[in-house]
């Protein structure tokens, strides 16, 4: 899953930039090498809303974890509306990868599901 975010410091915008996650469903920790100084982090993984994250501890290597991000994002414009439900019914009982929201390679109801429950949601504005 790839995993955009920007990291801001007492001094604002430190850096940014991409990693990637391997396996699926939002119970997912992973480890993102974010600048010295970092004190939040705006996160925002594919199909899910984005999310600021405050910061502790030392170093520049930051464990999260994604339990408490909202799906349901299929466009990636960081809200869960009408247009994210047209790509899920386009690609509905398909193995399209474009809509897969699980990660469990089919397009139906358990996408659906994730998809309702960030209906009309939006994520949090990248900083």
């Amino acid at each position: 899953m790839p995993v955009s975010f920007v990291a801001t410091g007492a001094s604002g915008t430190l850096g940014g930039g991409y990693a990637t996650v391997t396996g699926s469903g939002t119970s997912l920790s992973y480890v993102i090498a974010a600048p010295v100084g970092t004190t939040e982090l705006w996160v925002k993984p594919h199909f899910y809303l984005a999310q600021n994250i405050s910061v502790n501890g030392g170093g520049n290597t930051i464990t999260l974890n994604l339990g408490g991000v909202v799906g349901g994002d299929v466009d990636d414009n960081n809200q869960v509306d009408g247009t994210d439900y047209a790509w899920l019914r386009y690609y509905w009982d398909t193995a399209a990868p474009q809509a897969d929201l699980n990660g469990d390679g089919m397009v139906n109801a358990a996408d659906y599901a994730i998809l309702k429950d960030g209906w009309y949601q939006k994520g949090a504005p990248h900083p």
